[in-house]
């Protein structure tokens, strides 16, 4: 159910992106991809369930669902509470919310593959975006492959996790058209759930600036599709055996000529770390080519907080402070170069000559 619908006519930049995709005869994993299958016809914008199964909301924010059997309604196609559209293809559609006023509530349209994606191979992933009337383009859509559903607890932006293909090809702002969302990723193996939307939110995906009449964002989406590739090549990488440092650390692969994922996000040739743990980095060429390792970082002799107390104390004069620390967290030096974790202050005196 949305919390509300702006009523301006859309002045957006209009801008069609097709991206390159190859041809494959492989069979599509995604149940139902163009939602010509229904349990009932769709009578409002959703506030639960979706009546096109298998698909379902990723989270407690609310997809909704469109058709040409809901005449009148506000989820007829093509005229509907969102603005003018046709299906790409069939009679039906998704819409979803990628980014809110509040920043607390994203739409994932989310479905299970009919079987799950296997180690090594290459998935191309495709689907047809087209941005409704009365809102503005962003530049970042994907999607999100996994073993199981990822939490969906909350309504709010999927922040925690990173989807393996992300269009960023420029803010896709085009009401008219059906732009093509297309890309590739290599199974780690067990895939089995995909999820789409924006895995931002906020201020780090937002809306096209030569677009005025929003701060929102929502899309229909249609022609869902996941296909198996070949088996990929396995590069080789070598991140090293476990490093203990003290210092911030940067992890080097030491390669080039190729695409980096480390398991933060990030995507830069090398990593700089600052806390413990183990990192992962994946490499890739293309969907050709892929090759994993981690490197476990261990800092150690990092200067703990201690708690000394209060900052002031007031004594009188024959009086004394005593601060007593644990021993057994580490060594200690104080100011006058004594190293008991027990340290006595004396009140300063004051001589009249």
């Amino acid at each position: 159910m949305k919390k509300g619908i702006i009523n301006f006519k859309s002045i957006c930049f209009s801008l069609l992106s097709i991206t390159s995709v190859s041809i494959s005869f492989s069979q599509n994993l995604v149940p139902n991809p163009s939602f010509e299958q229904y349990t009932e016809c769709p009578s409002q914008v959703q506030d639960g369930w979706l009546e096109c199964s298998p698909w379902q909301n990723g989270n407690c924010a609310t997809s909704d669902y469109y058709n040409v059997c809901a005449i009148g309604t506000d989820v007829w196609i093509p005229d509907n509470w969102a603005g003018h559209q046709t299906a790409h293809s069939g009679v039906g559609y998704m819409g979803f919310i990628c980014k809110w006023y509040s920043d607390d509530w994203q739409e994932y349209p989310q479905t299970q593959l009919t079987e799950p994606c296997i180690v090594g191979y290459n998935y191309t992933i495709s689907f047809y975006v087209s941005l409704a009337d009365f809102y503005c383009g962003i530049a970042k859509i994907g999607a999100y492959f996994s073993v199981n559903p990822p939490d969906g607890s909350w309504c709010g932006a999927m922040e925690t996790v990173y989807p393996q293909f992300e269009y960023e090809l420029g803010f896709i702002s085009d009401t008219v058209n059906w732009v093509l969302i297309s890309g590739c990723f290599v199974a780690q193996g067990g895939e089995q759930w995909i999820t789409i939307g924006d895995f931002h939110g906020g201020v780090n995906n937002p809306t096209d600036p030569a677009c005025s009449v929003a701060s929102e964002s929502y899309y229909y989406i249609d022609d869902v599709s996941v296909t198996q590739g070949d088996p990929v090549e396995f590069l080789d990488l070598e991140l090293g055996d476990p490093v203990t440092t003290c210092d911030p650390y940067e992890i080097d692969p030491g390669v080039s000529g190729v695409d980096y994922h480390w398991s933060d996000g990030s995507t830069e040739p090398t990593l700089t770390v600052n806390t413990s743990g183990t990192y992962i980095l994946t490499i890739t060429i293309g969907c050709s080519a892929i090759g994993i390792d981690s490197v476990e970082v261990i800092f150690e002799g990092v200067p703990e907080e201690v708690d000394l107390g209060p900052s002031d104390v007031t004594i009188c004069e024959g009086d004394s402070y005593v601060i007593s620390l644990d021993p057994g967290i580490g060594d200690y030096e104080w100011q006058d170069g004594s190293t008991n974790p027990e340290y006595t202050r004396f009140p300063l005196m004051m001589v009249v000559m």
